[in-house]
């Protein structure tokens, strides 16, 4: 499965670019406003999300894994595909719709196109549990190098959420990126 592509874009539109990848042009669905941003840009890199279908492979792009993780939590809901989920991810910020989620704000949802009671009600239901859990310290500032150690964590196997609250329970003395690793496997172990 493509995962990641690094490369130039030579042509976008509202649905997505063609990124040239060493020569090979790779169609990528993105949302409008990342489709824009990348207008003429050189050595952009995308996480992907593949879908494979009998008749079809589709490419999704994505600037960060956080919201490469946002589309994957979206489209495990009963009812949103991933055009489904690229048009929530386009008309809301991720702060947005995860205050809506975890506040169970099913009605905010509905004012998205193409989204009606039914499948608002289920991406609150199904979701909500998941989104506490992941985005539990979702307000709280993280600083760059402690984003490095939640990244780290999270390439080992643990989830955000676990990430966030071992940090959160270390000794503020202990500095250095490897360091506070060290210190939050000692906790969350």
């Amino acid at each position: 499965m493509i995962a990641y592509l690094k490369g130039n874009v030579i042509s976008t539109n509202m649905r997505g670019i063609i990124l040239d990848v060493s020569g090979v042009g790779y169609k990528v669905e993105t949302t409008p406003q990342t489709a824009l941003s990348l207008q003429g840009a050189s050595n952009v890199s995308l996480f992907i999300h593949t879908v494979v279908r009998a008749d079809a492979l589709e490419l999704f792009g994505f600037p960060s894994q956080s919201d490469l993780q946002l589309f994957q939590k979206l489209i495990t809901v009963s009812g949103v595909g991933p055009r489904s989920a690229l048009t929530i991810l386009g008309s809301v910020d991720e702060k947005t719709l995860v205050t809506a989620v975890t506040q169970q704000d099913a009605t905010y949802l509905t004012k998205i196109s193409g989204i009606g009671k039914k499948i608002a009600a289920k991406i609150v239901l199904e979701l909500k549990d998941s989104f506490d859990t992941l985005y539990e310290s979702h307000e709280t500032y993280v600083t760059e190098h402690d984003r490095d150690v939640i990244d780290a964590l999270c390439a080992l196997g643990y989830n955000q959420g676990q990430a966030r609250k071992a940090l959160a329970s270390i000794d503020p003395s202990i500095t250095g990126v490897s360091a506070r690793i060290t210190a939050s496997l000692q906790i969350i172990t």
